[in-house]
């Protein structure tokens, strides 16, 4: 369970980081007929979609799977809980794969590149990418680097292999009686990979203010260009 300090902190940082992401909704969808037409699409489509689906899954996780409870869940609710842990991963790299074309197009890269023959170049983290990013934002990306392994290491399996699941309960003895498990939200990959159980709602809030950093970092500079 997390002491009554981080909870503390995770409750108050939930009220700051939800409120926060429909700013930014808001920001974005005013910037989106100012873009290009091809722009206009990610913007809209991509980044503000993924937006009201993070929120959607971060409401969940507090309302459905509060920080504070420590009781058992039934095989339903961790599956409901599965599927937005599911939801949640996949739009967090995916609003980072939105961001990388929305700056692609807003610059019209499309005009020195064939995009659809380059378009394993698009990404905010590839290091081909870099070099047509802003300074800040390429700074930002340097800055997030290490958090965007843990993600991949995470989403990849998601799509692709053995998916992330929320622990009914861990213990610290097998032979413990039911009374002794701890029961706090929390998923993992595989047991034997690298990263052991994540703390659900730490980790949650800690993906949405990294992709609201980089959000409003892509904000500026773009609204810089489209006056």
């Amino acid at each position: 369970m997390y002491t009554s300090d981080q909870l503390g902190i995770i409750l108050s940082e939930k009220e700051v980081v939800i409120p926060k992401i429909s700013v930014v909704l808001d920001q974005y969808l005013m910037l989106c007929p100012r873009l290009p037409l091809k722009a206009q699409e990610y913007c809209q489509f991509g980044v503000c979609r993924r937006l009201l689906i993070l929120v959607a899954c971060l409401e969940y996780f507090f309302s459905e799977l509060p920080p504070d409870t420590n009781k058992e869940r039934s095989r339903e609710e961790n599956g409901r809980a599965n599927i937005h842990l599911h939801a949640f991963l996949i739009n967090v790299s995916g609003i980072i794969d939105n961001m990388a074309w929305l700056w692609a197009h807003s610059i019209g890269l499309e005009q020195s590149f064939d995009l659809e023959k380059k378009k394993t170049m698009i990404g905010l983290f590839n290091k081909d990418f870099l070099e047509h990013l802003p300074r800040s934002l390429a700074a930002l990306v340097g800055q997030y680097s290490k958090w965007h392994e843990f993600l991949t290491h995470h989403r990849h399996p998601t799509a692709h292999r053995i998916p992330p699941y929320m622990i009914p309960y861990t213990v610290r003895n097998e032979e413990d009686p039911p009374e002794l498990r701890n029961y706090m939200p929390r998923y993992i990959g595989s047991f034997g990979g690298e990263y052991g159980p994540i703390p659900l709602h730490f980790q949650s809030l800690a993906d949405a203010n990294t992709v609201l950093s980089l959000l409003e970092t892509l904000l500026t500079e773009m609204k810089a260009r489209h006056v």
